[in-house]
């Protein structure tokens, strides 16, 4: 299942992790609600399963990342969450279809975005060899 947050702000950190990450306030990062909101209904009609956030507080799994690439939290983030937790988990051949719809995707934005990508947590540590390689790491 992949969940994407429609919404033009999210929250850094999550309120329950403020403490442990020494964070005295929270911070807004700016989203963009039309590219999410687009994003969401083309990978539902090009066959993905997925469902609609609001806004959202984000955890360390992202926001220590983006602590560090972007620290006044000024570039807007679209997140796509993916399950890495609980079974059945997502094959790598389909996060690679997921892969190849969302750069479609991303290519028919207008003109004048220009879109970064990072991958944290989960099965980003455990890829396998050759995957990305062209359809031969596809299995």
């Amino acid at each position: 299942m992949l969940g994407v947050p429609v919404s033009d702000a999210n929250i850094v950190p999550a309120e329950y992790m403020m403490e442990t990450l020494k964070f005295d306030t929270q911070n807004s990062i700016a989203s963009h609600a039309g590219i999410a909101q687009t994003l969401l209904e083309k990978l539902i009609h090009g066959g993905f399963d997925a469902t609609r956030m609001g806004a959202i507080e984000y955890g360390n799994n992202l926001m220590m990342q983006l602590l560090f690439i972007n620290p006044e939290f000024n570039i807007p983030v679209v997140p796509v969450y993916i399950n890495v937790f609980s079974p059945p988990l997502m094959p790598y051949s389909r996060a690679y279809d997921l892969g190849v719809k969302v750069r479609e995707i991303i290519d028919a934005l207008p003109d004048g975005y220009r879109v970064h990508f990072l991958a944290t947590g989960g099965t980003t540590f455990t890829l396998a060899a050759g995957l990305g390689r062209g359809s031969a790491g596809r299995g």
